[in-house]
């Protein structure tokens, strides 16, 4: 059973422990807790802290923090900002409840407790903490089905699955779009369609962003900068891409020509028609290295596509991408073309 907590925002401790063998509660010195490591959520503030520190002051610590046994010491699933206000007061202890269990389900727990303790998140949070729920789910159910493990998550926090998606795919953002999302430059929507930029272009763009603070960047800019995606640009060409004056262009696989004699006749490159194999018998066959393959960015242009198998949403468009490059005639062609980047 998944140890979500069922419900759409507020946190029920008592879904962890269903199951409570392996749970013990007791007094735990601080110097023998350590954090947990590259976690999305970042700490309160100076201020937050200082309010949370006063309350405990004067209440007592109301819910005791969540650990895991990590060697000779305790590592924090819940409770990084509870500890800290704690050290603030002087205190050398705290209340803890020990959980023993595996990596993946460890790291549920801390994701799903901040999840629904903190209402006051930021879009970058969520972005990293849903992309990192995923992996877990993933691992733990099996990813054959990626649709049925973002319906979980859907469900858990009574959100819809297409949500749900939208924080997954921002995740391909660098950090220096992410930086500036979380900033307010542009909305969860217009980050969709970022993601789909290379990282080059993405650094690219983010440089830009810095040096135009007052530049309005939309979902159709972000359209009109993913129809150039393939070709690269520079920071000049950026702000007629987004204004519309620099024409969309429909990347093309290309070869270089043959008995080259010079740099710049190198340089010139002659479209090579996809012509698929009349049979497998056909095909080369080829030992693929995924981890070999050239970083190289094609971008698609929706409505192409959609004139070619019908009107559908976008989710449907990426399904049937991700289909293409996993038929291995395609995927042999592919490599053929770019066998030179």
């Amino acid at each position: 059973m998944l140890n979500l907590s069922r419900n759409s925002g507020t946190y029920d401790g008592a879904a962890f422990f269903q199951d409570d063998s392996g749970i013990a509660e007791k007094k735990i010195p601080l110097n023998r807790l350590v954090s947990w490591e590259n976690q999305p959520f970042q700490p309160y503030t100076d201020e937050a802290l200082e309010s949370l520190a006063a309350s405990i002051e004067e209440n007592g610590l109301l819910s005791p923090i969540i650990v895991t046994p990590a060697g000779e010491k305790y590592r924090i699933i819940a409770g990084h900002n509870r500890v800290r206000a704690c050290e603030r007061l002087g205190w050398t202890e705290i209340n803890a409840v020990i959980k023993e269990t595996d990596e993946d389900h460890a790291q549920l727990m801390m994701l799903d407790t901040n999840l629904c303790q903190r209402h006051s998140l930021s879009v970058v949070e969520l972005i990293k903490a849903y992309k990192m729920q995923y992996d877990v789910l993933g691992r733990i159910v099996g990813k054959k089905n990626g649709y049925g493990v973002k319906k979980i998550m859907a469900e858990q926090y009574g959100l819809s699955r297409k949500t749900i998606e939208r924080y997954i795919r921002c995740a391909r953002l660098e950090e220096c779009l992410l930086e500036q999302l979380n900033d307010g430059r542009f909305n969860i929507m217009t980050a969709v369609y970022l993601a789909d930029l290379s990282a080059g272009n993405q650094s690219v763009l983010a440089d830009w962003l810095k040096d135009n603070p007052k530049a309005t960047m939309n979902e159709k800019a972000a359209q009109r900068l993913i129809s150039r995606n393939g070709f690269g640009f520079d920071e000049d060409e950026i702000s007629g891409i987004i204004s519309g004056k620099v024409p969309k262009s429909k990347p093309q696989l290309v070869e270089e020509t043959e008995n080259t004699s010079s740099e710049s006749e190198s340089s010139e490159k002659s479209v090579v028609p996809a012509e698929p194999p009349t049979s497998n018998s056909d095909v080369p066959k080829h030992e693929v290295e995924y981890d070999d393959l050239p970083d190289v960015s094609v971008s698609f242009d929706r409505e192409t596509i959609r004139r070619t198998i019908g009107k559908v949403d976008d989710s449907t468009v990426q399904e049937y991408l991700n289909f293409c490059l996993q038929q291995e005639d395609l995927f042999i062609k592919f490599l053929d073309i770019y066998k030179q980047s």
